[in-house]
C-alpha cells in the first residue's frame, strides 16, 4: 500500500509503556492539496460539492484527484451513492478511471437521466449439457465407464 499522506512531526508520541501513541498523531491535512481551478457549470459544481462533502474538505478544485485528496474505495462508494441521489449517474469504476471533478463531469454531462447503458447479454437460460451425456441432453443415457460401445 502507498500512504495517502506524509505528516512531519518533531517526535513520535509514545504511551507510558513506550509504544507509539497512534491517537496522539496529527491527522493529515488534505485541504492543502486542493487546487485553485474553479468548477465550471452545474455538473462540475455539483460534483465538486459532493467531493468536498465526502472527503470532509471545505472546497475542491475542478482538477483535483479524488484519491490524492484522501479518497479510497469506501469513500468512492459513498460518492457514487450521493451523486445518484443528486441525479448524477456514476459508477465506482468510473471514479477509479476518471479521478478528477472535471473528467467525471464530462462523463455525466453527456448522459440523459433516463437512459441506461446496455448490459452485456445474459447467457441463455436452461440446463447445460453434461460433458458425459449423449447429444447434450441431460436425460440421455451415459455409457458405463470402459464400455466399448458409443451412445452417439
Amino acid at each position: 500500500m502507498v500512504p495517502s499522506a506524509f505528516v512531519t512531526v518533531p517526535a513520535l508520541p509514545v504511551t507510558a509503556n513506550g509504544k507509539l501513541d497512534r491517537d496522539a498523531l496529527p491527522a493529515p491535512d488534505f485541504g492543502a492539496a486542493t487546487g485553485d481551478t474553479a468548477p465550471e457549470g452545474p455538473v462540475e459544481e455539483a460534483l465538486a460539492a459532493l467531493f468536498a462533502e465526502v472527503l470532509a474538505l471545505s472546497s475542491v478544485g475542478a482538477e483535483d484527484n479524488f484519491f490524492t485528496l484522501g479518497g479510497d474505495s469506501i469513500l468512492s462508494l459513498q460518492l457514487v451513492a450521493r451523486a445518484r441521489a443528486a441525479g448524477l449517474r456514476l459508477t465506482p469504476r468510473e471514479i477509479f478511471e476518471q479521478t478528477s471533478v472535471r473528467a467525471l463531469a464530462a462523463l455525466v454531462a453527456d448522459r440523459e437521466p433516463g437512459r441506461r447503458r446496455s448490459a452485456p447479454p445474459s447467457p441463455t437460460p436452461g440446463p447445460r449439457p453434461s460433458p458425459r451425456s449423449c447429444g447434450g441432453s441431460p436425460n440421455a443415457p451415459v455409457p458405463p465407464t470402459g464400455s466399448a460401445s458409443r451412445c452417439c
